[in-house]
């Protein structure tokens, strides 16, 4: 299935690898996409004298345009059957978010920037505004020891324990894409589920108190209820083949897909940001939120149908 039909790269500075334009690639030649590579540095405003200000961008101008020209050449010998690139200066997820709003892209692909001393560890501020406010799909791409280039195993977080419509829609999003990826990189598909007893706590709690047996026949009916919603929607996406492992587990999402993707030594995590549609620039859900900001792998990060860029800052 083709997912992606126009696909924007984007590198900072000078601040991308090769892992970052082979994903590209692939992805773009997988999909018979249109790949457009833009460049973003930051605006040159530390010098007044305007000569010094002209010379400097020229300079960096340059070395801008060689590295996209470097990997315009390695897209179109790979015969991606449309190539463009673009400089621009400024903030760097502003100007990625008016290009998807201007151009129409559907998938964002970015090497996350460095945290600590260029030791990926955690997501930093440019990203986690880009993954708030983006409508399209981002894909940020780690550049560590830890998680090298290849993937060999993606980890999907899905949410069926409701029939919401837009939830439903969302699942089918994430699984799609998932899929999609793991096919074109032979990798391990791991779908989790994880689910909760809601107002456990209270039920144990000294003012409700309910018997101990109430509540364990509670818990194994909402395991059973979302043991069944996760097969039923394994099944929907045709999804049972070698190589996709389901996981039911139960527990507080954020922190138990922190604690799988670390236990498989996953490599790519799909999830959805924000729980609701129709409301622009709704923020990042908590769950996305802690997640993501953790997370030491790459990350492709999936918005419901309906959401809109409300202000680019």
């Amino acid at each position: 299935m083709k997912e992606f039909t126009n696909i924007l790269v984007a590198i900072t500075h000078t601040h991308y690898n090769s892992d970052e334009f082979i994903k590209a690639i692939e992805l773009a030649l997988a999909n018979d996409a249109k790949l457009s590579i833009i460049a973003v540095d930051d605006p040159i405003t530390r010098f007044a004298e305007k000569t010094m200000l002209s010379k400097l961008k020229v300079l960096f101008t340059k070395q801008l345009q060689e590295v996209l020209n470097d990997f315009k050449d390695q897209a179109e010998k790979a015969k991606v059957r449309s190539v463009t690139t673009e400089i621009r200066w400024g903030k760097s997820y502003i100007e990625i978010l008016k290009m998807v709003q201007e151009q129409g892209f559907d998938l964002v692909i970015k090497l996350a920037d460095p945290f600590v001393n260029f030791s990926r560890r955690r997501l930093t501020g440019d990203d986690l505004h880009l993954l708030r406010k983006c409508p399209v799909p981002v894909w940020l791409i780690v550049d560590n020891e830890k998680h090298p280039g290849k993937i060999h195993k993606v980890l999907v977080a899905v949410d069926s324990e409701f029939d919401d419509p837009d939830r439903v829609k969302l699942n089918h999003k994430l699984l799609s894409y998932a899929d999609n990826i793991s096919q074109l990189e032979d990798a391990e598909l791991h779908i989790l589920q994880v689910w909760s007893l809601y107002g456990e706590e209270r039920l144990r709690g000294p003012f409700i108190n309910m018997p101990e047996d109430e509540i364990d026949q509670l818990l194994t009916q909402t395991r059973t209820e979302n043991e069944k919603a996760l097969h039923n929607l394994i099944i929907t996406q045709q999804l049972e083949r070698d190589g996709v492992f389901p996981h039911l587990v139960k527990g507080k999402a954020s922190e138990e897909i922190h604690r799988i993707a670390e236990e498989l030594n996953i490599d790519m995590i799909v999830m959805g940001t924000v729980g609701r549609t129709g409301l622009a620039g709704f923020v990042i859900g908590n769950t996305a939120e802690n997640v993501l900001s953790e997370t030491s792998c790459s990350v492709l990060a999936v918005k419901p149908d309906g959401f809109k860029i409300d202000k680019f800052e």
